[in-house]
């Protein structure tokens, strides 16, 4: 028989029982809280969210107040250029007015003097020199002179349809008589009257008579002055609104004759 060697038999460990010994296994343990196992905790976003809608309000608000200041400004400016360019434009105009009035002044002057006969008072007109004058003199006619005056050129006397910026009549009629022709229109309210003293010759009283100061003429107004000369008087009006400031300003301040 073979020889094995020595065999040795392992007992196992056996509890005083005589049951055999199990390995030690050490207990697994958990953390339970006293509520019950802890579940999965989800992120909170509704701060952050909240966040982002607030930021994004006020960037759009930041926006929106941006547009329409820019807006608002940008009118403005245009406002303003255009008041400016308002300003300036009528600036300019006025600018140009005053210079075409004086140019006009200056262009009358020096003035242009008209002297009647002396059978006739020696009656002296001072005149614009822009103005021409057409004038007659005759002392067998019912009005020994007879004077037109307009800028440029007199247009025709005969029409009695146009209207003079200057006319002057020395009539062979008595103050008095001259004026009753008046009595109607006053009466009337056409025309108005009030004493007229001429500066240069302070010893005479006459009439300024305001309105439709020619029957013939019942829609044209302007300004005449009848002055008594003697046994005869003396006419002088302006029928042309363009012509009263020359009237008032050149014509009666100069105005002298013999009494």
């Amino acid at each position: 028989m073979p020889n094995y060697g020595s065999i040795r038999i392992m007992e196992p460990d056996l509890e005083p029982t005589g049951i055999a010994k199990k390995p030690y296994v050490p207990p697994i343990t958990q953390n339970i809280p006293p509520n019950g196992p802890l579940l999965p905790v989800k992120k909170n976003n509704t701060l952050s969210i909240v966040i982002y809608l607030v930021l994004g309000v006020i960037i759009v608000g930041l926006l929106i107040f941006g547009l329409m200041s820019f807006t608002k400004m940008n009118k403005y400016k245009n406002n303003v250029d255009s008041l400016i360019n308002t300003a300036v434009g009528v600036a300019v105009q006025k600018t140009q007015a005053a210079d075409d009035t004086k140019y006009q002044n200056e262009a009358k002057s020096p003035n242009k003097t008209y002297l009647s006969p002396s059978a006739s008072g020696s009656v002296k007109i001072v005149y614009p020199k822009t103005w021409s004058a057409y004038i007659v003199e005759s002392q067998q006619n019912a009005n020994p002179v007879n004077a037109y005056f307009y800028p440029n050129f007199v247009p025709d006397v005969a029409n009695q349809a146009n209207i003079f910026s200057l006319r002057m009549q020395v009539l062979n009629v008595p103050y008095a008589q001259t004026m009753d022709q008046f009595t109607g229109q006053l009466s009337g309210g056409e025309i108005k009257i009030a004493a007229f003293i001429p500066k240069n010759v302070p010893s005479v009283t006459g009439s300024l008579i305001t309105g439709a100061i020619d029957p013939a003429q019942p829609t044209a107004t302007g300004t005449m002055v009848v002055l008594p000369l003697r046994d005869k008087t003396i006419e002088i009006w302006s029928e042309n609104a363009a012509a009263l400031e020359d009237f008032n300003a050149t014509v009666l301040p100069n105005l002298t004759f013999t009494p």
